[in-house]
């Protein structure tokens, strides 16, 4: 599954998850946190999109076999193709470029650290902490979770032009002076 808003990019894979076809759906809010929500234990939540039918999304719950309706979200289906999501994934492999000054939104990296408190709560292992791991420049920044090898984020960075980037000049010390 990916999910994107143009600044940041975020991969989850599900090794028992199932997909026919490649698709696009925007779901509400109120879907997402009931998508979020953590059954209980033995339990367990699928999403259904009816992508040749209805174009309506499903959550339903799993509880010792048997499957109940949590909530279905009507019309989700986004007609449109965007370009492929793997191309925005910098290659960590390759030589650093030039220095650049590059910052980043701090909400987003808020938001960032919200999802790992998220993950901790439903994988094993899993701890909010994440590693940024930047190349110079102005190149996407992947985004991990410490103990999750299945999520991954792409953070966009913010350029700056300011060449008073590094330091601040008032951190300069004093030249050593020996002494009397």
């Amino acid at each position: 599954m990916v999910a994107t808003d143009g600044h940041r990019l975020l991969v989850a894979y599900d090794e028992n998850g199932h997909c026919d076809e490649q698709i696009i759906v925007k779901l509400p809010k109120y879907a997402l946190q009931e998508c979020k929500h953590k059954p209980v234990l033995g339990s367990s939540r699928i999403l259904e999109i009816d992508h040749s039918g209805t174009g309506n999304a499903k959550i339903s719950q799993i509880d010792s076999g048997e499957i109940s309706d949590v909530l279905t979200v009507y019309d989700v289906l986004i007609d449109g193709t965007f370009p492929d999501w793997r191309r925005v994934v910098p290659d960590m492999s390759k030589e650093p470029a030039g220095t650049i000054g590059v910052g980043f939104n701090a909400k987003y990296l808020k938001e960032f650290g919200a999802l790992g408190q998220e993950i901790e709560k439903t994988i094993p292992g899993a701890s909010p902490a994440f590693i940024i791991q930047k190349q110079s420049g102005p190149a996407p920044t992947i985004i991990r979770w410490s103990g999750v090898r299945h999520i991954f984020g792409v953070f966009m960075p913010m350029r700056f032009d300011d060449k008073d980037i590094g330091v601040p000049k008032f951190i300069a010390l004093p030249a050593p002076q020996e002494a009397a």
